[in-house]
């Protein structure tokens, strides 16, 4: 037997622990049952479902997830001889029937995993089919399954599901009748445990309608989505293909970058973005449109939500983060571990180095040190502002170094290099503001902060664009230094082309230790 998938011991595993037992009590007869409360007919539904698979006839991986006793995968073998084959379950008894079954009829065919539907040890990408025969209505989180087969399915790739529906009209009286009366006690009659059929029943009785299912494939990211009905609708074999989300997203509203409908992330672009990736981390050099955090527009419309998509990911975690119209380097943890390890690194004083670029309205004659404590502004119109209250007690130390670096041709703008020594919401603006050099083109901290209300209700208009020299504030995360925690890491995120264009217009020379 192959490697074994262990979960959390939590309830939720322990209520798979229950269902897991009960179907190791009913592997000795499942079969035999199966044919006598379908009276046959489960090997037609599952001749029909293989071919809905529509395979073709060259070299296909397939997966029968919750694949019980083998009998659908050994029809796949059977309809498609150079299909590969794994046959999933999380019930050791299940496999081992199914495996046995391989031995006598397709010997060295398929391969066999202990696994739970949530957690599939399998790549990104890697299967052309799936199926699962009267099994998915016993998944606690069935959306979540979901999500994971299309994982593991190729772009196009078809997942089949048999499974009893709930009946209608005269059909549900009788299906009422005969799954929770009739099946059990042919159960208990056949040496079974009547209590594990009647779980059975109420599982199926319980299962979603056709329509909610095909929705449910439809937000796991399935198209082409349609069921077949049997058996006067109390069997059904939903399908669908997995999308193309590129594709999909080519589709969709996109907006514009700040435009009143937050633009979305062309993945083909995202690759471009990518400043270092290894097991742990994810580091991104985030364009100045992109809010970091995932939105109700869907996974293309922040980085996280791309960055999940590219990596095939349930989760990731933000070791940092910037605001929507600040570019440069995010980094994100693939793993709870390290992005505790990172995080409490940037929470420790000189742990981090951390160095921005700024463009500043006028010449910043020399460097300032501002040791000013921040909190929030109650007097703004904008409820996210902060603002330098050095006599309020909720005020949160914050100290932020400029450096000029560079001057525009005629001295009006400044390149500054920033430093950081500690990490407060919106700290180097607030403070540039403070010292009268405000970040140039910032919506809050610049001159008139309702322009902020305006952009965020319509996005960057013809009356803002004569105002506002860039269409966002010109401050980039250039670079961040974890090489005291991480040994060696160290990121640098290159200038984006709208910061690159303002600096050639107005003749400011990037000086080379940036380059």
């Amino acid at each position: 037997m192959s490697e074994k998938i262990k979960c959390p011991a939590d309830s939720k595993v322990r209520e798979a622990s229950s269902v897991k037992q009960m179907f190791s009590r009913v592997a000795p007869f499942y079969d035999f049952i199966n044919r006598a409360m379908t009276f046959g007919l489960d090997i037609v539904w599952r001749k029909r479902l293989v071919r809905l698979l529509e395979l073709s006839n060259g070299d296909v991986r397939v997966i029968d997830i919750a694949c019980g006793s083998g009998d659908v995968a050994i029809e796949i073998a059977k309809q498609n001889p150079n299909a590969k084959i794994v046959c999933s379950d999380f019930c050791v008894p299940m496999l081992e029937i199914a495996e046995a079954k391989f031995a006598k009829k397709y010997p060295n065919r398929a391969e066999f995993k202990e696994a739970d539907c949530e957690h599939l040890p399998f790549k990104n990408g890697l299967f052309d089919g799936a199926t699962i025969s009267f099994g998915f209505r016993n998944f606690r989180n069935r959306q979540k399954c979901l999500k994971e087969i299309a994982r593991v399915l190729k772009t196009n790739g078809r997942l089949c599901i048999l499974e009893v529906s709930r009946a209608e009209g005269f059909f549900r009286f009788a299906q009422k009748i005969f799954m929770g009366k009739i099946v059990p006690t042919i159960a208990s009659v056949c040496g079974g445990v009547r209590a594990d059929y009647e779980y059975l029943a109420k599982t199926t009785l319980e299962y979603p309608s056709p329509s909610e299912v095909e929705q449910m494939f439809v937000d796991a990211g399935f198209e082409n989505v349609s069921t077949k009905k049997m058996a006067f609708g109390l069997v059904s074999i939903t399908s669908g293909n997995k999308a193309d989300k590129r594709a999909l997203a080519k589709n969709l509203p996109h907006g514009s970058e700040f435009g009143e409908v937050a633009g979305l992330v062309d993945m083909d672009e995202f690759p471009s973005w990518i400043i270092y990736e290894d097991e742990n981390f994810l580091a991104l050099n985030k364009p100045g449109w992109l809010v970091c955090h995932p939105s109700k527009n869907g996974p293309l419309s922040s980085l996280v939500g791309a960055a999940r998509e590219y990596l095939g990911a349930d989760i990731l975690h933000l070791v940092s983060r910037l605001d929507r119209e600040t570019s440069g380097i995010v980094l994100l943890a693939k793993n709870k571990k390290t992005a505790s390890m990172a995080q409490k690194a940037l929470e420790v004083h000189n742990d981090v180095g951390k160095t921005y670029l700024a463009l500043l309205e006028g010449k910043l004659v020399g460097s300032y040190t501002v040791s000013q404590p921040l909190a929030d502004d109650k007097k703004s119109l904008v409820a996210i502002k902060t603002c330098c209250a050095i006599q309020k007690l909720s005020a949160k130390t914050a100290v932020t170094m400029f450096t000029p670096v560079a001057y525009s041709s005629k001295g009006d703008y400044t390149l500054a290099e920033v430093k950081i020594i500690t990490g407060r919401k919106h700290q180097i603006r607030a403070h540039a503001q403070w010292i009268n050099h405000c970040v140039v083109a910032d919506k809050i901290y610049g001159h008139d902060e309702t322009l902020y209300l305006d952009f965020i209700e319509k996005g960057i208009t013809d009356e803002m664009a004569k105002v506002l020299p860039m269409k966002r504030q010109a401050l980039h995360a250039f670079e961040m230094d974890f090489s005291k925690v991480f040994n060696g890491l160290k990121f640098r995120a290159p200038l984006q082309d709208d910061f690159k264009k303002f600096m050639a217009d107005y003749g400011i020379e990037l000086p080379e230790k940036f380059q």
